[in-house]
């Protein structure tokens, strides 16, 4: 997944610009072939010396960042930026996620599994819309090994 994720709307944008989804779907598209141009955005580089990069031009190419400030491919497809900022994920490296061996059992029938199971999209999407494309999971149980 593209290490990069759009945040912090500005103020309220017209219905015919991008939203911030529209932005985070378009850039962690896993390896899409089709170049992606994201123009107008405001980017928060993470590179010594470098200061935010206001109305920028950002070129995705096979789900990386190819290109900052320059011409995207011709039949790339196009989102406004404007008002939006992008940034390199986030990485959170201490996680305790959610087990389905926390849950209680029924004292009645200890060997049986659990009924509910935590699911992959329920646990990270909280971590996405904050930013987080990255995280290491600390939890340690015996089915863990």
């Amino acid at each position: 997944m593209l290490g990069l994720i759009a945040c912090c709307n500005q103020g309220g944008l017209a219905a015919s610009r991008a939203t911030t989804a529209d932005l985070t779907a378009a850039i962690t598209r896993p390896l899409n072939p089709r170049a992606t141009v994201v123009q107008g955005a405001t980017v928060l580089p993470m590179t010594p010396g470098e200061s935010i990069l206001r109305d920028a031009t950002v070129v995705i190419v096979g789900g990386r960042v190819a290109a900052l400030q320059g011409p995207g491919p011709a039949d790339a497809q196009v989102i406004d930026g404007r008002g939006k900022w992008l940034m390199p994920g986030l990485v959170d490296m201490h996680v305790h996620l959610p087990s389905d061996e926390q849950l209680p059992r029924d004292p009645k029938y200890p060997y049986e599994g659990v009924t509910e199971f935590f699911g992959t999209q329920d646990t990270m999407t909280p971590f996405v819309a904050n930013g987080v494309t990255q995280i290491l999971d600390m939890s340690a149980f015996g089915s863990s090994f």
